[in-house]
């Protein structure tokens, strides 16, 4: 018989509790799977509950924890590619806790949940003989659309990575979807005219290249946020975003190019204009070079994975 240990199942379990229906997981490791079909729980070994807990919680200590987030937060970001398990116009999808990101041909489409705290402690939660309550979450939907960008851009999937995902979704067998193949690196060609745009990171930071190449005009580049409340500069000149579930901060973008297999940094800052579009001001460049364009987005506070700075 199957064994699983009681941390990778209180993960698990952790996972489904906390989804809706209709939704499938895998562990990216072993054949072990759960799914959840209209409800009832599936599963390969049928586990006594009382016995998959442990009898006695010992609490976590700090040091422990930091190890462990800190690991997490150094998990690249998984893409994957759309084969139908979402909207037809959606190109590639990243999930994690806290977030789901949809990257269609123009725009990339952030739903951020922050989750609020119902009191039950973790034990509590999981335990079999207490009634579970679903945790209370807030939404937030933020949409960066490329503002007069190519609408039919080349889009692939770059750095496969190990695993797959699969989705069980309901009775119908042809709406079952398996090994959907997963990315590092999302690549854009021709957003427009010589310039490429690519997403990327990990868990604590979500990064996307503007790459310009020789001769093209970095002065093309425009974003627009929607789903947000208002939008400013903070005195840094980072990007402050307000949304219904609070600030989400965007850095001061890097720029830089390599010569001579060094980096060399370009000053440049953000700019809003009357219509609360962002572009991007620069300095002196070489212009017969590629000049690489980063607005890398740090996370902390509440945990939302997509690489933003939320603050509340």
């Amino acid at each position: 018989m199957k064994r699983v240990n009681t941390i990778t199942l209180g993960i698990i379990l952790a996972i489904v509790l906390q989804s809706p229906a209709n939704a499938t997981f895998t562990t990216g490791q072993e054949d072990f799977k759960l799914a959840v079909m209209g409800g009832p729980l599936l599963m390969e070994e049928a586990i006594d509950p009382q016995k998959a807990l442990p009898q006695s919680a010992e609490p976590v200590d700090a040091k422990t924890r930091l190890k462990v987030e800190n690991a997490f937060a150094k998990m690249p970001l998984r893409f994957e590619k759309n084969e139908g398990q979402t909207s037809n116009e959606v190109k590639f999808l990243s999930k994690g806790k806290g977030y789901t990101m949809y990257l269609t041909p123009t725009e990339a489409v952030m739903v951020l949940t922050k989750t609020i705290n119902s009191g039950q402690s973790p034990m509590d939660r999981f335990d079999p003989l207490n009634e579970f309550e679903p945790p209370k979450t807030e939404t937030s939907v933020v949409r960066m659309k490329v503002v007069g960008a190519n609408p039919n851009p080349k889009i692939y999937g770059e750095d496969q990575l190990p695993g797959t995902s699969n989705y069980f979704l309901g009775q119908d067998q042809s709406k079952w979807r398996q090994g959907i193949t997963n990315f590092k690196k999302v690549h854009y060609e021709e957003v427009y005219p010589g310039i490429d745009l690519v997403y990327y990171g990990n868990q604590g930071k979500l990064e996307y290249d503007f790459i310009v190449k020789p001769g093209a005009d970095p002065d093309q580049i425009s974003l627009k946020f929607e789903g947000v409340e208002e939008i400013s500069l903070n005195h840094k000149g980072d990007l402050v975003l307000i949304t219904e579930s609070g600030k989400v901060i965007q850095h001061v973008p890097i720029i830089y190019q390599m010569i001579d297999r060094r980096r060399i940094l370009i000053s440049g800052n953000y700019k809003i204009d009357h219509e609360k579009q962002v572009t991007i001001q620069l300095s002196e460049y070489d212009p017969g070079r590629d000049l690489i364009i980063d607005p890398i987005s740090l996370l902390s506070g509440e945990i939302f994975n997509i690489g933003l700075i939320v603050q509340y």
